[in-house]
């Protein structure tokens, strides 16, 4: 009974330390990213507008810009890195400086 008890937390520990971690580099710029994590693996420009449907991995952007923005539409960035874990990061140009606005770091294996 008690491995079982020990088997049992073991696996409910494991099963946190591969849960993903949301939004937690919100407020990062560009050149901190790159100071912790180096080049991105994978560097991506989309325009997005209120009719934009992305994928489920991604933020939902009527939280994060005002409609009038939705509207013309907006320049993102999305920058993955892929180390022991993956990281990626959604960020919109403030005051001429790219700056996170929502991210998730996740270990590998994760299907979404």
């Amino acid at each position: 009974m008690k491995k079982l008890w020990v088997y049992l937390i073991f696996i409910f520990f494991l099963s946190c330390a591969s849960s993903p971690e949301s939004d937690s580099l919100i407020g990062k710029t560009l050149p901190e990213l790159e100071r912790l994590y180096g080049k991105p693996a994978v560097e991506t420009e989309k325009v997005i507008n209120k009719d934009y449907r992305g994928h489920e991995i991604e933020p939902d952007y009527s939280r994060h810009f005002a409609d009038d923005e939705l509207q013309k539409s907006v320049n993102i960035k999305i920058l993955t890195w892929q180390k022991n874990k993956t990281i990626t990061v959604w960020l919109k140009s403030e005051s001429g400086e790219w700056v996170v606005f929502s991210s998730v770091i996740y270990s590998d294996p994760v299907v979404f």
